[in-house]
């Protein structure tokens, strides 16, 4: 579980690992309301040294596909994983409908690359073939993260992704592979779909954005399952 504080003057340290060092800190939230929508914006920062990654279960994505895989087809653009490294700035904004006199959050969208001093947030994507009978990840792409977008949606909601670059996890960090790497984003925020991921992770997003708008102290993310 993570706890966030929603105003926090002091950082709030991100990780028990002695070695990461990051530390975030809420600032000063926006709240603009109309008669029937809202909106909110607040910054944030990280500050420290250190990465925090989550990793993604495939496996329910295997199991659902076994018969596409025995017949030698893929499952294109899985989520692997999203790290956060160093330190940085970005903004949270929030959007939603005032209904009976309630503000209900419609959506979130978590903006890295902030005035001018983003946090580098980079995510796995890969596809999955079976190899010799077994799941494989193959065509494995390592995709630098400009914004994160959540929405009020059904049974399988879907993860909005805004690229700054997209290279493949075997690429260098060269001048010319970075270069390349861009110009591959911009041409893949054209195409690609939207993510597939768990409805409790898409409801908690949405829960603490809902917490920033009803202006509580503080946030705590339920344990992933």
């Amino acid at each position: 579980m993570y706890f966030v504080k929603l105003i926090s003057p002091e950082p709030v340290q991100l990780s028990v690992d002695r070695q990461n060092t990051q530390r975030c800190r809420m600032l000063a939230i926006d709240r603009r309301r109309t008669s029937d929508a809202f909106h909110a914006r607040c910054q944030f920062e990280i500050l420290g040294t250190g990465t925090q990654q989550s990793l993604f279960d495939q496996g329910p994505a295997i199991r659902r596909n076994h018969e596409r895989l025995q017949r030698g087809e893929q499952i294109s653009l899985q989520l692997g994983f999203i790290k956060i490294s160093g330190a940085g700035q970005g903004d949270i904004l929030v959007e939603g409908e005032v209904s009976e006199g309630q503000q209900i959050v419609n959506r979130i969208s978590l903006n890295f690359s902030a005035r001018g001093a983003g946090i580098p947030v980079t995510i796995g994507i890969n596809d999955i073939s079976y190899i010799d009978g077994k799941p494989h990840a193959v065509n494995e792409q390592v995709i630098a993260v400009d914004s994160l977008d959540f929405h009020r949606q059904g049974e399988q909601p879907k993860m909005h992704v805004t690229l700054n670059s997209m290279k493949s996890a075997a690429a260098g960090d060269g001048l010319l592979s970075n270069l390349m790497g861009k110009v591959k984003g911009a041409v893949v925020n054209m195409l690609i779909p939207p993510v597939p991921i768990l409805r409790q992770g898409n409801d908690a997003m949405l829960d603490f954005a809902q917490a920033i708008v009803d202006g509580k102290s503080s946030f705590t993310f339920p344990l992933a399952k």
